[in-house]
């Protein structure tokens, strides 16, 4: 694993010379899927005003899709759910993970559930289906959203400075720009 504070070198880079995360475990596998996908749904309950362990741990793995921006022309809507409160913080969260790497958010869910099963309240359902079909016309038109892609160029500027900073050390990176005509 990449360890944070790590003296060498060779442990804070580990997962940027092979250009895919160190640990042998499905992260991987999954990633690639997640590249191919034209959508992407995350979405998680609410667990003490935040994403789930599980959500977590996969989430802070894809740092090679955040430095090269490897998710842009992809779309996304997200989902979070909460017994009380913290919804709102983790859809923020959820949007960050994919508006980082380049992907556009079509939209959002953000709720409680706070008085039991909800499986037939129409409403719900009504903007889950709506959000649904705003996705859906949103990767089919390649809708544009212009202050996403605004922040998404700041950060592409301010990563573009990084992988030059480190081009010796990000070699993969470095050539991934190269070949995307960003250097």
């Amino acid at each position: 694993m990449c360890r944070p504070g790590g003296k060498s070198a060779g442990w804070r880079d580990r997962c940027h010379h092979p250009g895919e995360c160190a640990p042998k475990d499905d992260f991987n596998p999954l990633f690639e899927k997640l590249l191919a996908a034209d959508g992407l749904v995350p979405g998680s309950p609410v667990y003490i005003y935040h994403v789930t362990a599980q959500f977590k741990t996969r989430a802070d793995r894809p740092g090679n899709a955040i430095h090269c921006q490897r998710l842009p022309g992809k779309y996304g809507a997200v989902v979070s759910t909460a017994g009380g409160s913290g919804h709102e913080e983790t859809a923020d969260y959820l949007e960050m993970l994919l508006r980082r790497p380049g992907a556009q958010s079509a939209g959002r869910i953000a709720c409680t559930l706070d008085d039991g099963p909800v499986p037939g309240d129409a409403e719900l359902l009504k903007q889950a289906n709506a959000l649904g079909v705003t996705l859906v016309r949103a990767i089919k038109e390649k809708q544009e959203f212009p202050d996403q892609i605004q922040q998404q160029e700041k950060l592409r500027e301010y990563f573009r400075d990084v992988i030059i900073k480190r081009k010796d050390r990000w070699d993969r990176e470095y050539r991934y720009w190269q070949g995307k005509g960003w250097l």
